[in-house]
């Protein structure tokens, strides 16, 4: 009996290493799962003074107005939506967005809703790290939407650029400036 329990403790030395070598996967793998962009997503919520430029053709001048932004995660905190309101060029406006990370196709989509006008937008795209930025194109019209950059500056400060995409050379429509109140 005594040499049937060596025998059992000296097979399973070898695995403490193992286990902690285990361990360390499962480590890295957290890190890189999604719940660590959640996490991130998250670290944005909360209210937000927003400077906006406006060019309505590529060699103009801007427009700039300020609109108020309240954030936060919603659908089991996995989405980052938004609604923001104020006065613009063209009178009194809302607009409403919804940033998440598509998983199974790890890239981010965004919704964008804006009471300007009838057409709503969704885009998708990649991270950046080294940017910690988000780059997405049009899903459905190429041709006539915009291509939104996401950059993420600090945890109180983060901008959103709308390009014009279309027959033309893209321009930047719109730039949003978000510091947290």
């Amino acid at each position: 009996m005594k040499a049937l329990l060596t025998a059992i403790l000296l097979l399973l030395l070898p695995y403490p290493g193992l286990l902690a070598q285990d361990n360390e996967a499962a480590k890295a793998a957290a890190a890189s799962s999604p719940e660590h962009i959640y996490r991130f997503l998250a670290r944005y919520e909360g209210t937000w003074t927003v400077e906006v430029s406006e060019w309505s053709q590529a060699e103009a001048d801007p427009e700039k107005y300020t609109l108020t932004a309240v954030l936060n995660m919603v659908l089991g905190d996995r989405f980052l939506q938004w609604s923001q309101t104020g006065v613009g060029p063209r009178g009194a406006f809302e607009e409403w967005a919804t940033l998440g990370y598509d998983e199974p196709g790890d890239r981010f989509s965004l919704v964008w809703l804006s009471s300007a006008g009838t057409a709503n937008e969704t885009a998708q795209g990649s991270w950046t790290e080294a940017g910690r930025s988000a780059s997405l194109s049009p899903v459905c019209d190429a041709a006539g939407g915009h291509r939104y950059i996401i950059r993420f500056m600090d945890k109180d400060n983060f901008q959103v650029e709308q390009y014009q995409q279309g027959a033309g050379e893209a321009f930047k429509t719109r730039e949003y400036h978000y510091s947290r109140q």
